[in-house]
């Protein structure tokens, strides 16, 4: 701290604190003892500056120490204003966010103040920051908070699926309301991507170009493809070694190579264009192509059709289709996490569908969704009887899962709904092969995340049931007249 900050009176520490909320790095560097660099100062400004600041970035860029000296900033030096911080998963929000919070609060040149918890620091009932997961199930979570001062902070927002952006965007409707959306652009087709290229969103794209480590010998891509990169630098020590590091993307165009998907995201920070090892990017590219993914709407004289796929602790996935002659229309999805089967009943009951049947995995027999109690059974009480798919088995060795090879020969016959079937449509785009970890070469085994893979395996198990379909319903021959 400043020798003129340490004495100064009343009416210049007033003057100070209004300083501090028209300048935020002021507030960082001043207040928290942190130096940001350029493009940070970028971001805390624009947050300052606009309603909604998105932030696709490459690996290690230092976006999460920059939310959450921007939590702090807004959540100190605006009067009764409520932060929000959330991500998909706790260990972001608690372990990622929260740490940066918390390691600037203990290490401020000036005292914070407040009562730091876990997840959340609190000046009064009215006035705080707090940070929670943000799963699809909880979207209730973010309605009712009011306030003359909003800051809503979202990390690693690709994993936010656009119903709960929604919500999100519901806190927004105040006067100072501010959103600030950063993460790894490693999902096309989400509500991040949609957001950034919206002409609303001030936008600030990080690739590993634009860092320090790379700023301060400027090196560049074309400096790393042809090896360059390491007489720019002569040994010399990095000046922020916690971040991306010349080496590092070194090593990852030895392994990933400049056309791959990863190095579109994790060195350029932007969204891929071909998810890398996608089972149906090829399908879905062309689906675009014919217009086959565009305005399909509910008809509202032909039943409508569900799959699911089933979780518990995990998530749900439910796609909402109808049969059209030879077509097939998806007209919307629904995930969720963290429920039991009569949450989804009132999903179905809300909707305004007439339904046919619902298609469901083997594991809708599992005796866990109640005590003792097979799903199936509870499912049957709450009205939603089941026609349970042939149990799906990987085959070994190059060969990919029965049915991905179902989904691959009823895509050309489907048509989706971009507006209530988005989130879907990401998953089916991005549900690709698992990487070997130590070689760094795509698997033949499906990559299972927490984003992509729900939707694509009820999509899956809609193929399988279509098939069966087929089969049960396909005409003897007639040999009557054979002998």
């Amino acid at each position: 701290m400043s020798a003129e900050l340490a004495a100064c009176t009343s009416d210049q520490a007033a003057s100070i604190y209004e300083r501090c909320q028209r300048d935020p790095a002021f507030f960082v560097r001043e207040v928290l003892g942190d130096e940001a660099w350029e493009t940070q100062v970028a971001i805390m400004e624009s947050v300052r500056d606009n309603r909604v600041t998105a932030v696709p970035s490459c690996h290690s860029s230092g976006k999460s120490w920059t939310a959450g000296r921007i939590a702090l900033w807004f959540g100190v030096c605006h009067p009764g204003a409520k932060v929000i911080t959330t991500a998909p998963t706790e260990r972001q929000v608690k372990g990622v966010l929260w740490g940066e919070i918390h390691r600037a609060t203990k290490s401020a040149k000036l005292p914070i103040g407040g009562e730091p918890t876990a997840m959340m620091l609190k000046f009064d009932a009215d006035h705080w920051i707090w940070g929670f997961t943000a799963p699809d199930w909880d979207e209730s979570r973010f309605q009712g908070f009011h306030a003359p001062h909003i800051l809503v902070v979202v990390d690693e927002a690709s994993g936010i699926s656009s119903a709960l952006m929604d919500q999100i965007d519901s806190l927004l409707a105040g006067g100072h309301a501010r959103k600030l959306l950063i993460g790894n652009p490693v999902i096309s087709g989400c509500s991040f991507e949609r957001d950034c290229e919206s002409a609303k969103v001030n936008t600030i794209p990080i690739s590993a170009w634009d860092t320090p480590n790379f700023l301060e010998f400027g090196i560049t891509e074309a400096d790393m493809i042809s090896g360059d990169w390491e007489k720019k630098i002569d040994g010399k020590p990095m000046p922020h070694p916690e971040l991306i590091t010349p080496d590092w993307v070194a090593e990852r165009l030895e392994i990933w190579g400049a056309d791959s998907s990863a190095w579109q995201t994790r060195i350029l920070g932007q969204f891929p264009t071909v998810v890398e090892g996608a089972y149906y990017g090829e399908f879905m590219q062309k689906a675009r192509d014919e217009g086959r993914i565009g305005n399909f709407p509910w008809d509202p004289r032909i039943p409508v059709s569900t799959s699911w796929d089933i979780g518990i602790r995990d998530s749900t996935a439910i796609w909402f289709f109808q049969q059209i002659g030879q077509q097939v229309h998806l007209i919307d999805y629904y995930e969720a996490s963290g429920q039991g089967l009569p949450h989804y009943a009132k999903i179905l009951q809300e909707k305004p569908y007439v339904y046919r049947d619902h298609i469901a995995p083997h594991d809708m027999k599992v005796r866990d969704w109640s005590p003792g109690v097979a799903r199936i059974s509870v499912a049957q009480e709450l009205g939603i009887n089941f026609r349970i798919v042939e149990k799906v088995v990987i085959k070994l060795g190059t060969e990919l899962a029965e049915g991905i090879d179902a989904v691959r020969r009823i895509l050309p016959l489907c048509h989706f709904d971009v507006d209530k079937a988005g989130d879907g449509i990401a998953c089916l785009d991005n549900y690709s092969r698992k990487r070997n970890r130590s070689t760094g070469e795509l698997t033949d085994i499906p990559r299972h995340d927490h984003w992509s893979s729900h939707g694509a395996d009820a999509f899956r198990y809609l193929a399988l049931g279509l098939r069966q379909i087929v089969k049960v319903k396909r005409p003897k021959p007639n040999t009557r007249w054979v002998t």
